[in-house]
């Protein structure tokens, strides 16, 4: 029996990942980070609530299920709107030509990853 025959598989990569900096935490309304850079990439996900987080010159509204993936050296700052509950994590590759893909053609924003955090915090 052939347990993956219909699996997609995805390549063999031999790269190092930097995961640092990974944290949840629950804040209050007036929760404000000032402007900040890093130089590896920060993710940011909405378990809870709502943030507006503003990327160089553009304002996100992220809500429960959202999340961000920031680049290295992109400007930044956060603030809490309603009842926010957050994870965020950094990391970086040793993978140059990656880094830049991942750079140029990865959306910012991505809306609603899934139905519910509820069925995230299941797994």
């Amino acid at each position: 029996m052939d347990i993956l025959k219909n699996a997609h598989r995805l390549p063999v990569l031999d790269w190092n990942l930097n995961f640092f900096g990974g944290h949840y935490q629950q804040v209050a309304n007036d929760w404000f980070v000032p402007q900040d850079k890093h130089q590896a990439f920060e993710l940011i996900f909405i378990l809870h609530g709502q943030e507006c987080l503003t990327i160089e010159h553009e304002k996100y509204h992220l809500n429960q299920g959202d999340f961000v993936l920031i680049p290295p050296g992109f400007r930044h700052t956060a603030q809490a709107i309603d009842q926010l509950t957050y994870f965020c994590f950094h990391f970086d590759l040793d993978e140059p030509n990656f880094i830049v893909q991942l750079i140029q053609n990865s959306p910012v924003f991505f809306p609603k990853w899934i139905q519910s955090t509820e069925k995230f915090a299941q797994f």
